[in-house]
């Protein structure tokens, strides 16, 4: 008796639109504390807060952290190295 096994168990599931709900999190998170900064701070600090804040809550959201780190663990030389005779 055969049973079929799940294909791409370690993909989310889209939940808001093209956003998973972690991605949604992070954004609606981003934008909620900048919005606050931006209420409570002068304009002057709270522009570059705000952007900072933005831009991290982005990176989290969109950026692969485990890609970039399994990339660096990796010697320089071990991609593709060709022995010449």
């Amino acid at each position: 008796m055969q049973f079929q096994v799940p294909q791409f168990t370690d993909v989310e599931d889209k939940i808001f639109g093209p956003l998973t709900l972690k991605q949604f999190v992070y954004v609606a998170g981003g934008v909620g504390l900048s919005f606050l900064i931006w209420r409570i701070l002068p304009t002057i600090l709270a522009i570059p807060i705000g952007l900072a804040i933005l831009a991290g809550a982005g990176a989290l959201a969109f950026i692969q952290v485990n890609k970039i780190f399994s990339a660096m663990k990796q010697p320089a030389g071990s991609i593709s190295k060709k022995r010449c005779k």
